[in-house]
């Protein structure tokens, strides 16, 4: 007799916490379990691209490398289960039920680290590219294979230090996996696996109602200009999300199954709340992306741009698609870009240091909510760095992060304001930088004013001028520069309330 949908709503949510708890040993932030035939036993993750790229990483380590108990692998290919170039995964084999060292599951870790700009849209122009190999067997990590990695010119910093602190955290994982093993009343067991994909199925099938069912079509167009068509169907069993008709581009690309996670992420926004990120969830979830679009990239596209501004470009055209189902659900547009700035420096004409830095723009209102400042919506744990951090590792100093005024739209409820960052090098540097939605405004809802582009001005030292540079570009600085960042507002909500004259 099928248990009750209470119950069976009860019982799966308990599994899915404990899951969730288990993998937040590892502190940052990104981690899935995954079986070794490629189903995702859960995923947790701060990063949408993530949710479905990473238990495909996971696979195509254990494929390649048929990990046994306590190996780990590693590697980063964008195309490969990865995300970005500087965005580092590591795959280990965990035997927590069965004996000897035959695996499970496996457990994958992403570390993110501060993308490299590709202005010319080329993959390996973003960092250093890590096939997938091995570097801990028989449980001893291979430090000899991690400090080559770690000398090239374009490998992150603090390579090793990170990757042996997260191989630490992985372990604490699979002891703890290990003694679920040994209790044979506990649930994380392969023989009651089948049975929580099917009920995690159900659950989110039962969810899916709480959504507006039918098909809307939406469009949009990235900073360059190409075009993005969204036609969205909702059943009662599935969401499928199709990008037939969308353009390709040498900006912002990104793999389909980053996309997938943008998709992801949206259904999971308009359920209001969080549904276990596993197999028998994403089966309700269904992308259709034709290849070479920019949804849908292949090698050797760069893909860092993809992963922060691709991702929440999609997932805005999501939510649109959505609110033309239902006018409840209607928002003004977020600011999606990020405001990329990226400052190298040099040592002997080698580049011997690089710091990437973001300026998040402000949120959409709602029909009873104004929108958030500087706050990104979809990607605001997107590779962190404190102004402390950056100046005491790097010669540039942030004079100053303040509210922009008056960039979020007017309306009955305004849009969020973006940022003004301000930067001044104490040495020479070359920088570069990319933003998005420099010409397009993030628009209102309902009658609210779109909010402010995106810009970026330079003011040389000794000089009171201040020049407006181009939405990308590269140029020489020397100390005493200033660069100013201006990320965008988001739109309003509403027709804002007439002025009175006097």
């Amino acid at each position: 007799m099928r248990k009750s949908w209470s119950l069976q709503y009860y019982q799966t949510e308990a599994l899915a916490h404990f899951l969730d708890y288990l993998l937040c040993e590892i502190h940052d932030g990104t981690a899935a379990l995954v079986l070794t035939d490629g189903r995702a036993l859960h995923v947790h993750t701060v990063h949408p691209a993530d949710t479905a790229t990473l238990p495909a990483a996971a696979t195509q380590c254990f494929q390649y490398f048929q990990l046994k108990d306590g190996e780990v692998a590693i590697g980063n290919d964008p195309y490969a289960g990865g995300t970005r170039l500087s965005d580092i995964t590591l795959v280990m084999g965990i035997a927590f039920e069965t004996p000897g060292e035959v695996s499970d599951v496996l457990l994958a870790v992403r570390l993110r680290f501060p993308p490299k700009i590709s202005l010319e849209g080329k993959l390996e122009e973003e960092g250093l590219r890590i096939p997938p190999m091995p570097i801990v067997v028989k449980e001893k990590l291979n430090t000899d294979v991690l400090k080559a990695m770690a000398a090239a010119p374009n490998a992150p910093i603090d390579l090793v230090g990170r990757i042996e602190s997260a191989v630490t955290e992985m372990m604490r994982v699979r002891q703890s996996l290990k003694q679920c093993g040994q209790d044979p009343g506990n649930e994380l067991r392969k023989a009651n696996f089948k049975r929580y994909f099917q009920d995690c199925h159900d659950i989110a099938v039962q969810l899916l109602h709480k959504i507006p069912l039918g098909e809307a079509l939406v469009t949009g167009h990235l900073e360059t200009g190409e075009l993005t068509k969204l036609r969205l169907e909702a059943t009662e069993e599935r969401v499928t999300f199709d990008f037939t008709g969308t353009e390709a581009s040498k900006n912002v690309q990104m793999s389909d199954l980053a996309t997938l996670g943008a998709c992801f992420s949206v259904v999971q926004t308009m359920l209001g709340q969080k549904l276990p990120a596993n197999a028998g969830v994403f089966s309700c979830v269904q992308l259709l992306a034709p290849a070479r679009t920019w949804v849908n990239a292949k090698a050797p596209a760069a893909t860092a741009r993809g992963v922060s501004d691709g991702v929440a470009f999609v997932s805005s055209l999501g939510v649109r698609a959505f609110a033309k189902l239902n006018k409840a659900l209607a928002v003004g547009a977020s600011a999606y870009g990020s405001g990329h700035v990226q400052f190298s420096f040099e040592n002997n004409a080698l580049v011997s240091s690089f710091v990437s830095d973001v300026t998040p723009g402000g949120t959409g209102a709602g029909n009873d909510h104004p929108g958030i400042d500087g706050w990104n919506l979809w990607l605001h744990c997107d590779h962190p760095k404190s102004v402390e951090e950056i100046e005491v590792k790097f010669p540039v100093q942030i004079k100053s992060v303040v509210i922009r005024p008056a960039s979020g739209g007017r309306g009955k409820f305004p849009g969020g304001n973006g940022l003004v960052k301000t930067y001044t090098l104490t040495k020479s540097a070359r920088v570069s930088w990319a933003l998005e939605q420099a010409s397009n405004k993030p628009e209102g809802a309902d009658g609210g004013k779109p909010g402010l582009t995106a810009e970026i001005t330079l003011q040389r030292s000794g000089s009171d001028e201040k020049e407006k540079l181009a939405a990308k570009g590269t140029v020489e600085l020397e100390a005493g520069d200033v660069l100013r960042v201006f990320s965008a507002g988001g739109g309003a909500f509403g027709a804002p309330e007439p002025e009175v004259t006097t």
